[in-house]
């Protein structure tokens, strides 16, 4: 199955060390070598443009649904062979600009993440480089749920978790880095569930 999302709406962490880095100087040629599609959490995988055609891969990964976070789409030969496989496609055009609203995609990204990971179903979220979009969406998702749940007493009492989840999330991909727009962002709804769930 194979949908376009540009128009239609659709706590159980391991807490870390919080460290203050900052990453602005990070290079981002390490690691270039490494598995296309990356386990980061249970059930959810992130991986780079090219994670997408790794059939074989995703196979084995037992992957259910593919969430693409582009602006290229992908050939139809590709998406017929995920029809085959019964592997959903689900495409929401980003672009990694830093003036672009990410934001106003979060409730569908929310509840399709919240879905699969719900059912236990895997599901791969992909970008052009595995460095962006993916973790931001990832990190907005875990930063919701927790809240929600009241989870985020597990990390910090105050609720202020976004970096502490980069920094977990950079144990397993070391550049992983939310472009300064889309972090702006992140710390904006870290800020607004804060005010809700904590001082609200």
């Amino acid at each position: 199955m194979n949908r376009d999302l540009e128009t239609i709406d659709v706590s159980k962490f391991s807490p870390l060390e919080e460290k203050n880095n900052d990453w602005s100087e990070l290079n981002y040629t390490e690691h270039i070598n490494e598995k296309d599609i990356i386990p980061l959490m249970e059930h959810i995988y992130i991986g780079n443009m090219s994670s997408g055609s790794k059939l074989q891969e995703l196979l084995d990964e037992n992957i259910e649904c593919i969430l693409y976070l582009a602006e290229k789409k992908k050939p139809q030969e590709l998406l017929d062979w995920y029809d085959r496989e019964n592997i959903m496609h689900l495409y929401i055009p980003i672009p990694n600009n830093t003036n672009f609203d990410i934001s106003k995609h979060w409730d569908n990204l929310y509840h399709i993440i919240s879905d699969h990971y719900g059912h236990q179903r895997n599901i791969l979220i992909q970008d052009e480089r595995c460095i962006s979009r993916s973790i931001t969406t990832i990190l907005y998702w875990i930063i919701r749920e927790s809240f929600e749940t009241k989870a985020y007493i597990e990390f910090n009492k105050s609720g202020r978790i976004l970096n502490f989840l980069l920094n977990k999330f950079r144990m397993v991909r070391p550049i992983l880095c939310p472009n300064p727009g889309f972090m702006t962002q992140l710390r904006e709804a870290e800020r607004e569930f804060q005010q809700k769930y904590i001082k609200g």
